[in-house]
């Protein structure tokens, strides 16, 4: 499991189950300590999308904030998730442990627009 694998298996998927994904930010690969995390976080962020909301459009970004010390990842879309994942299912609680281990923080939030699903984890010294 890597961010570079389960960013483009999540595009796929979403875009097979007739949802319009919009990609934006930088190609980056996470550092190896944080790799495996990174893809962990965007594959349960896709599965989160396709079993409990209702949305027709997804947007994946990923960035690094301006001074470089973190990077973002997000999933933002149009639907409605019942539940915010954060802190149910053990999926999101093994995900918000792993990334507040590491000084990281996971975020979920309803927005006027759908759902926003995000990630800010450091990214130097890592």
């Amino acid at each position: 499991m890597s961010l570079r694998h389960e960013w483009a298996d999540a595009r796929a998927t979403l875009g097979a189950s007739g949802i319009r994904v919009v990609e934006a930010g930088m190609d980056v690969e996470g550092p190896v300590a944080l790799d495996r995390g990174l893809g962990f976080f965007v594959k349960e962020g896709a599965t989160n999308i396709l079993r409990h909301s209702s949305a027709t459009r997804c947007r994946l970004s990923r960035a690094l904030t301006p001074d470089g010390r973190c990077l973002t990842v997000e999933l933002t879309d149009n639907g409605r998730t019942p539940v915010p994942p954060v802190g149910g299912g053990s999926g999101w609680i093994g995900v918000q442990e792993r990334f507040a281990a590491q000084g990281g923080r996971v975020m979920a939030e309803q927005t006027a627009d759908g759902f926003r699903l995000a990630l800010e984890v450091p990214w130097r010294g890592v």
